[in-house]
């Protein structure tokens, strides 16, 4: 999904911030068991802890927690829709700034007791330095909510704590968040209609049970599981697929990190369909 362009250019400018974010400090003295003091968004919006000697400074309209090479900067991106998306627009910009830019962990994380996309990358930054980053997403109506984390990995025993803890401490203020409370859905990314007998028969079928794919959301689970437009699925986890409701009600069962089966069939460019298994991981997403 692309940006509106106003994001855009927003997006655009908090990269470039972003990829100078490693401002050069010493990389010893950090101790988690400092004394704190609590951060404030001007505009009532959130909450966060400073520890005593990091300094919370200006960052576009959010703000950055910084000491050292080491920092948490809390992004706000006004009508946004979908984290994933956001998570993959502004990670993609931070990393053409960097060498060796590599995701190592993708899935989902805690922000303000509300699941949130995130992603873990690591590479060589434009200061030469090899650095850790995660970025973590959640949007609140139409709101968008990034945490991005960033330390050389040099540091990582010394600072690792310390960041989880400023982490840990964000808050977005009630009236932000009583709306996302139930907004949050397992989901594989895929969008089904009922298979025609047309389509049975495309397809050499000789029955109609089973769904087709009409949609798959590029940077979702069945999209990376390896789903594709047009597939039909015919059975998940082992169980015959008669209706769209159906495959919602049984993602709608499963945990995020929850693996399902699924049983497809796929015509192939000589008009001959052949039958898959492929493993999909369950994500949380927030409407």
């Amino acid at each position: 999904m692309n940006l509106p362009e106003p994001q855009n250019r927003h997006v655009n400018r908090l990269a470039t911030v972003a990829a100078v974010f490693l401002i050069v400090g010493s990389s010893q003295g950090y101790s988690p068991r400092e004394s704190a003091s609590p951060y404030r968004d001007s505009n009532g919006r959130f909450t966060l802890t400073v520890p005593a000697a990091w300094k919370a400074q200006p960052l576009g309209d959010g703000v950055q927690i910084v000491r050292g090479d080491a920092y948490v900067s809390v992004m706000i991106f006004e009508h946004s829709s979908n984290a994933a998306a956001l998570l993959e627009d502004l990670s993609g910009r931070l990393g053409k700034k960097w060498q060796r830019f590599t995701r190592t962990e993708r899935g989902s994380s805690a922000l303000s007791g509300m699941l949130a996309e995130a992603s873990l990358f690591d590479g060589v930054n434009s200061q030469g330095v090899s650095t850790v980053l995660k970025v973590q997403c959640v949007v609140v109506d139409d709101v968008g909510y990034v945490l991005v984390t960033g330390y050389p990995a040099a540091q990582s025993p010394t600072v690792k704590e310390i960041l989880t803890q400023i982490e840990r401490s964000f808050t977005l203020l009630k009236s932000t968040t009583e709306s996302a409370k139930s907004a949050v859905e397992p989901t594989i990314g895929v969008e089904v209609t009922d298979l025609t007998p047309e389509d049975a028969a495309f397809y050499h079928l000789d029955h109609t049970s089973g769904v087709l794919v009409v949609r798959v959301d590029e940077s979702g689970p069945a999209a990376q599981a390896g789903l594709q437009l047009h597939d039909v699925i015919l059975s998940i986890d082992g169980n015959s697929l008669e209706s769209p409701p159906m495959l919602e009600r049984v993602i709608a069962s499963h945990r995020s990190g929850d693996v399902i089966e699924l049983q497809i069939y796929r015509m192939k460019s000589d008009e001959k369909a052949e039958r898959q298994t492929i493993k999909v991981t369950v994500r949380n997403t927030v409407r």
